[in-house]
């Protein structure tokens, strides 16, 4: 998987907006010592694998481009090869900081 660039930022901001009929599927509570970092990446995965139902052509085309695979490729992979990929973006450093800071961001917006 390649490095996330601001181009993949917006392409996810477009998914997430598009999806956000699934959020209500998604566990926003704290787990017990669970810090922003991973309370972001847990809600980052979670909210990645719920938007399948309402943006799955987005979502293909995002890892698809993140694979650095051709389209064709990427389809011949195993079975599990997309989930390897968002298990993979979702342990990304990259992704970890973007969610940390978002989870900052929620946090501060409900104080």
């Amino acid at each position: 998987m390649r490095r996330l660039t601001a181009g993949d930022f917006l392409k996810l901001s477009r998914i997430v907006k598009k999806g956000m009929v699934d959020i209500g599927r998604i566990d926003f509570t704290r787990k017990p010592g669970e810090d922003d970092t991973a309370f972001g990446i847990r809600v980052g995965r979670d909210g990645l694998i719920a938007l399948m139902d309402h943006c799955y052509e987005d979502m293909v085309d995002f890892l698809v481009d993140l694979s650095s695979k051709a389209r064709e490729e990427f389809e011949a992979m195993p079975f599990t090869y997309p989930m390897d990929l968002v298990l993979e973006l979702s342990e990304s450093e990259d992704l970890r900081a973007f969610f940390s800071q978002a989870s900052a961001l929620v946090k501060k917006r409900q104080q």
